[in-house]
C-alpha cells in the first residue's frame, strides 16, 4: 500500500520513539513524496540525523526529511 504523506504512513506510531524502532515499524511502507515518486520511509527516516523523535513533528520538520524530499523533485 503506498501512503500519500509522510504524516499518513506514520498513523498508528506511538510517539516518543527510537528512530531504530520507528525504522522497524513502519520502514517498509511506501510514501508518495511528490506526484509520481515513490520512497520508503526507511530511505526518508535515513536522511534524518536524529535518534529519537518525540512525536510526529520531529520526523516531518526533521532538516534532512525535508531536503531529501526537495531532492526528489
Amino acid at each position: 500500500m503506498a501512503y500519500p504523506s509522510i504524516v499518513s504512513a506514520l498513523q498508528g506510531v506511538e510517539f516518543p520513539i527510537s528512530k531504530r524502532s520507528l525504522t522497524n515499524q513502519i520502514g517498509d511502507r511506501e510514501v508518495e513524496v511528490l506526484e509520481g515518486k515513490m520512497m520508503t520511509m526507511r530511505e526518508i527516516l535515513r536522511a534524518c540525523d536524529h535518534d529519537r523523535y518525540e512525536s510526529e513533528k520531529d520526523v516531518i520538520a526533521c532538516p534532512g526529511i525535508v531536503g531529501k524530499v526537495r531532492h526528489a523533485a
